[in-house]
């Protein structure tokens, strides 16, 4: 998969984060992250998404906000500074309208079967379902839903995802033997650093940590 964008650690301001779900009326949502309301879990969410400025990019892995409107989740788009990469999640009904909105404004295509990417809304670029950023010479494949083998895994690629929210073990920051893949949703960031974002910085600091685990005959040996 060709990257979408090239950055350097040096210079570029870059952040990771999935799974917000902003204004889910769902107890166990925002309880186990620390909150007692919907709206106190919401309201913490945007207020750190707020703070990331102009030059900084948040590479966001999907499941942005539920039990909303298409008009609620652009305000806050409308609202956010930052740019932002943005891949699908699995939960997605707000967003994918604005998405089809966006598609037969700038491409005149109203079939919602035929999916066009990039599609831009303001600061934000949604890429689709999967994507791949390079940041200085290391490739990061983003999904979602993690993924068994993915691009250039035998190279030592990394593996970003989401969805699980902390359930699956073999994701998270501790684990170091099941391969360079790595859940940095909030429910793992908020553990990590009381934020809901990882920095590049983190990641890497993660991903260093982690083996290289051979899963088919494209895979190197293990490092």
């Amino acid at each position: 998969m060709k990257v979408f964008k090239k950055f350097n650690s040096k210079t570029d301001k870059l952040f990771f984060s999935s799974d917000f779900h902003a204004e889910h009326q769902k107890s166990f949502i925002f309880s186990p992250r620390g909150f007692n309301s919907y709206q106190e879990h919401t309201d913490f969410l945007l207020k750190e998404l707020y703070k990331l400025d102009y030059d900084t990019t948040l590479v966001y892995l999907g499941d942005f906000a539920l039990n909303t409107t298409p008009e609620r989740v652009k305000s806050i788009l409308d609202t956010v500074k930052c740019n932002i990469i943005y891949i699908l999640g699995n939960h997605e009904s707000a967003p994918n309208k604005i998405i089809q909105e966006q598609k037969e404004l700038q491409f005149g295509i109203s079939d919602k079967f035929i999916d066009v990417w990039p599609i831009r809304y303001k600061t934000t670029t949604f890429l689709g379902y999967c994507g791949a950023i390079q940041v200085d010479n290391q490739y990061i494949y983003l999904q979602h839903m993690a993924q068994y083998i993915w691009p250039y895994q035998g190279d030592l690629s990394w593996h970003l995802c989401g969805h699980s929210h902390q359930s699956c073990k073999i994701l998270n920051t501790q684990e170091v033997n099941s391969g360079k893949i790595f859940d940095c949703g909030v429910d793992n960031a908020l553990k990590y650093n009381k934020t809901p974002f990882f920095s590049y910085s983190d990641i890497k600091q993660i991903m260093d940590r982690k083996f290289l685990q051979k899963r088919d005959h494209h895979s190197a040996p293990a490092k």
